[in-house]
């Protein structure tokens, strides 16, 4: 069900960011790429065909990967992606909505602030 593995991909993408607080990008970069494949899969199969179940937990784990992804290219290049770089590395075979990526941008906040007290 799209509830079910839309919690898989939020679950890989928490794990993408613990790892990259850790200087893991070799597990950061595995999770979100477990991420997408799974994220392109269910758009595919499910919301493809019914674009209602795009709201919800699906595009709440899309989110969570972009977050993910923000925090990964902040830490490790010193960069803030785009919505286009973003799009382009996160290999998704469906265009990231805006406010998934905004949503994305906006967590993370919240894991700069948490690297600049530590």
């Amino acid at each position: 069900s799209v509830i079910k593995r839309s919690r898989d991909v939020i679950k890989a993408a928490k794990n993408a960011i613990y790892a990259v607080q850790r200087s893991d990008f070799r597990k950061a970069d595995n999770e979100l790429k477990f991420c997408a494949k799974e994220a392109s899969a269910i758009h595919e199969e499910l919301v493809s065909k019914s674009p209602s179940l795009r709201g919800g937990l699906f595009s709440a784990s899309l989110e969570e990967m972009a977050e993910a992804m923000a925090f990964r290219a902040f830490k490790r290049e010193k960069r803030l992606l785009s919505r286009a770089a973003m799009q382009a590395e996160s290999a998704l075979s469906f265009p990231l909505a805006l406010h998934e990526y905004l949503g994305g941008i906006l967590d993370l906040t919240g894991e700069v602030g948490r690297m600049a007290i530590r």
